[in-house]
């Protein structure tokens, strides 16, 4: 496949209609420059091509921002007031509302098939009552095709596995050295082993089909469930993954920040003395101590009495209502009608009446309350009028006790609240002696108190993320160990459901041919995995300049990299730097395509990343000519200079430049960032 042209309408960056010819590269000079500074249309060139073959229905193609968010399709197209400008140019789109028309974002390609047919083919998204409609056209020579039928073509010419191995920006692929997810799915994808899979899976459920009335009504019960759990856990496994990359990111711009403001401070450090320093941190450390136990003492007393302390006139009052109950109760009258009421059972069934116990029972209990009335002083009781005397005098007691306790409580704790304060200003006072002794010049006092004060909010700042990434590497264990158990269960109950399934002879034969699938599946995948390790092994040794530590590049079977030295001991993928991963993640991009056996377009943005001069280098002159008969490559001029240019010029088939004097005006003339350029 050889692309012979691009037009871009109202796409992105794009508000009027661009065409790049691309039919100008060969075998020889098989690069074409797409120059751009940053924030001109480079990125919107590469999205706009894979929008093309993919559409913007996958959730890859709808993931913008950092942290990465999928916006819904409508917000994705048409834009959103919260930084997402949309797939159709903001200015278009505000020049059709303007006029109440509609406007169409379109992105078009021309290529030579590998049979030498001409294909076209044109995506577009036409706004439409407030939201819009995608279509695709394609014309293959033959016939026109529109909708589905055109899906499905296209897909022959670019499968949507290819898409993100061949058109790619070379900052974004460092991941593919560091994380292996859904590596083992994507890749075998790409270099056509899937289908096994796909076929295993699809004899699978005909079996189960076949079978699914023998199947215990339980036992589906169970696989569903621990399918589940096993989908719940795998979610927060990656979630916990993806919190612990963000956080170790966050932790590593905290601790560059430190160490640049930590040489700021000792540059504007006049120097004192080791023994004054020393002097000076020792009471600054002595105070922070008593500091912790004074507020400690503090804390753990305010608890338990801080509701009496807090209340001491409620306390006063409910003493005095307590009070009242008890000298309300102490009076003759009440006296005597508790000593009739004592004695009343047993006078009235000394009576000659000849009454029943339960009647005397009930006749004393009677009287007692028509006598209590009678002694009971009239109007309010108030707020323990009927509480019994025995619980009204304990409660008394406990009051008064609480009364004097809280008084002294609340003393000792105004002596040690203001202890803290003395000491809180008594640090600040020393502090602040100790770093006018640092700094010795009042010109440089209030700098070096602004980055001391950063360098102590950093500081938390790490320690609050260093105690969430802990937390976040428990909940990824916890959530790895769920998530192999589920599996673990999944398979003996999909085993359990197997044995049932394999009563029929039908169903055996089914399950036999998905077995037989399943090891030429595998057989496969260790053929291919073997050739793209040495693949990548030969293509990592032609990119890289010097690494005396990397001996081999390894991958296993969900085609992870595992970094080797001479002695085949692992090297720590955290000890090797971002360019060096960039490089292998090329290395494996490299190996991949040629693996896939497909000549294919490769259009890349970002090309040279963080890579240092001397892997550049290599990487133009090995990587760039060699990598496809066609390579888009979407620079800076700093990230190819002249001198890099020159390195390229002989492999350079036509440069072009993108112009965008708005950041929503993009245009694209021929020409060159460096010099004069090479068109061709």
């Amino acid at each position: 496949m050889k692309l012979l042209s691009i037009e871009l309408e109202n796409i992105f960056a794009y508000d009027r209609p661009v065409k790049v010819e691309l039919d100008v590269s060969t075998s020889d000079r098989n690069i074409i420059l797409i120059w751009g500074r940053n924030g001109m249309g480079k990125t919107s060139f590469l999205n706009s091509l894979k929008l093309l073959f993919l559409g913007a229905d996958p959730p890859q193609m709808r993931t913008v921002g950092f942290p990465p968010r999928i916006l819904p399709r409508g917000q994705y197209v048409l834009g959103d007031e919260s930084g997402w400008s949309g797939v159709i140019n903001r200015k278009a789109l505000h020049r059709a509302r303007t006029a109440g028309t509609q406007v169409t974002a379109r992105v078009k390609a021309r290529w030579e098939a590998a049979d030498g047919v001409l294909v076209t083919a044109e995506r577009q998204w036409t706004t439409m009552n407030g939201s819009y409609v995608e279509s695709l056209s394609l014309s293959d020579g033959q016939e026109l095709l529109k909708g589905p039928p055109a899906e499905d073509r296209l897909k022959d010419f670019m499968p949507p596995e290819y898409v993100g191995f061949f058109f790619f920006d070379g900052d974004d692929i460092k991941h593919l050295a560091e994380s292996d997810d859904r590596k083992q799915h994507d890749f075998d994808r790409l270099l056509r082993l899937s289908f096994l899979n796909d076929l295993a899976e699809e004899l699978r459920n005909l079996a189960s089909e076949r079978g699914r009335h023998r199947v215990p009504d339980q036992l589906r019960e169970q696989i569903g469930q621990m399918e589940v759990a096993l989908a719940r856990a795998k979610v927060e496994r990656e979630t916990a993954q993806k919190k612990l990359a963000d956080l170790e990111d966050l932790i590593s711009a905290d601790h560059a920040e430190l160490r640049r403001l930590q040489a700021r401070r000792e540059n504007l450090s006049a120097g004192a003395s080791e023994a004054q320093h020393a002097a000076m941190e020792e009471r600054l450390a002595d105070l922070r101590v008593q500091l912790d136990e004074d507020e400690y003492a503090v804390s753990e007393a305010v608890p338990a009495s801080a509701p009496i302390i807090a209340n001491l006139n409620l306390v006063r009052l409910a003493t005095s209502a307590a009070e009242e109950r008890v000298s309300a109760v102490g009076g003759a009258e009440q006296v005597l009608a508790r000593r009739i009421q004592d004695e009343l059972p047993r006078w009235i069934a000394a009576a000659p009446a000849g009454l029943a116990p339960d009647v005397v029972h009930s006749v004393a209990i009677s009287v007692s309350r028509r006598i209590e009335e009678m002694v009971t002083p009239r109007g309010e009781v108030g707020l323990f009028g009927r509480l019994e005397a025995t619980r009204a005098d304990r409660l008394v007691k406990q009051l008064q006790r609480a009364l004097l306790v809280a008084r002294e409580r609340r003393d000792d704790q105004v002596r040690q609240l203001a202890l803290v304060r003395r000491l809180r200003r008594e640090i600040a006072e020393t502090r602040e002696a100790l770093i006018r002794l640092e700094v010795g010049s009042q010109i440089n006092l209030e700098e070096y108190r602004r980055v001391t004060a950063r360098i102590e909010t950093v500081d938390r700042e790490l320690a609050a993320y260093n105690q969430q990434k802990g937390q976040a590497q428990a909940r990824l264990q916890e959530a790895g160990s769920q998530e192999t158990e589920y599996l673990e269960r999944v398979r003996v109950l999909r085993i359990q459901e197997e044995n049932e399934l394999k009563s029929a002879k039908e169903e055996r034969f089914i399950l036999t041919l998905a077995g037989i699938m399943d090891d030429l599946r595998e057989a496969l995948r260790r053929e291919k995995r073997r050739e793209v390790e040495e693949l990548i092994n030969e293509r990592f040794r032609s990119l890289i300049y010097e690494h005396p530590l990397i001996d081999r590049i390894q991958l296993d079977d969900n085609y992870t990299l595992t970094f080797l030295d001479s002695s085949e001991r692992p090297v720590g993928r955290r000890s090797l730097s971002s360019g060096l991963k960039q490089l292998a993640a090329t290395a494996l991009l490299w190996a991949m395509k040629d693996a896939v056996g497909r000549e294919m377009p490769v259009v890349i943005d970002t090309p040279l990343g963080r890579i240092d001069r001397e892997n550049q280098d290599h990487m133009l002159t090995n990587y760039y000519p060699n990598l496809s008969s066609q390579v888009i490559v979407l620079p800076t001029n700093t990230e190819i200079d002249r001198r890099k240019w020159e390195k390229l010029r002989p492999m350079i088939a036509r440069e072009y430049k993108i112009v965008n004097s708005s950041g929503e005006s993009a245009e694209i003339q021929r020409g060159s960032l460096i010099g004069d350029g090479a068109d061709g």
